[in-house]
């Protein structure tokens, strides 16, 4: 990434997986252009790539006119560590796991490097928010719908599922720790869906 808060993810993403590498302390990084970004990949100005992706990302098909492609999982044991759980969990990020399988409509040009046949990563949750003052009918209506409309948008919308929309778990999103509530008509329609709000995220 060539800045903000993607090139912090990828640096932190990097410094987590290989258990301490920092930018010019293990590796040289080379940031670049959004619209440069398959270039340099293409001739091999890069070893490595860490960039935002869905499942499937819609660059993987370029990078992969370049040749065979290694995509690697964040170690097992890394993942489920302190430093990977704290900033996995932390407000604006989810967890990520999901099989290997998932992945094979890339084809046999693309090798996962995984532990255990597991994908594992970190991505940017995403979300709804309305005025607080919004009538609760309405944001009831709202919300429901879009609980109604989650298997359509996963279909549709790539990085839907893998940003977590659907899930509301205080363990992915930690709610309480970033202060955010739900409107009390969201808390109804998610309550009479089957999902638990945590209390600290009730008005």
């Amino acid at each position: 990434p060539p800045r903000g808060g993607a090139l912090v993810t990828a640096r932190s993403v990097i410094r987590l997986s290989s258990g301490g590498l920092a930018e010019g302390k293990g590796y040289t990084g080379k940031q670049i252009a959004w619209g440069q970004a398959n270039n340099i990949f293409l001739d091999r100005t890069v070893d490595a790539a860490v960039r935002p992706a869905t499942n499937p990302a819609s660059w993987m098909p370029i990078i992969m006119s370049a040749g065979k492609v290694n995509m690697v999982s964040v170690p097992k044991k890394l993942f489920e560590g302190k430093a990977w759980t704290k900033y996995s969990r932390a407000p604006g990020n989810v967890p990520v796991l999901f099989p290997v399988s998932e992945l094979a409509h890339y084809g046999p040009n693309v090798r996962v490097i995984s532990d255990d046949n597991m994908f594992r990563s970190v991505a940017n949750a995403g979300g709804a928010a309305v005025n607080k003052n919004m009538d609760k009918k309405l944001a009831k209506a709202l919300t429901a719908a879009f609980i109604k409309n989650i298997p359509d948008l996963y279909k549709k919308t790539a990085f839907a599922k893998t940003s977590q929309f659907g899930n509301v778990d205080d363990k992915n999103f930690n709610f309480c720790k970033a202060g955010i509530k739900f409107h009390p008509g969201a808390v109804e329609a998610w309550e009479e869906a089957g999902h638990k709000i945590i209390a600290c995220a009730k008005p």
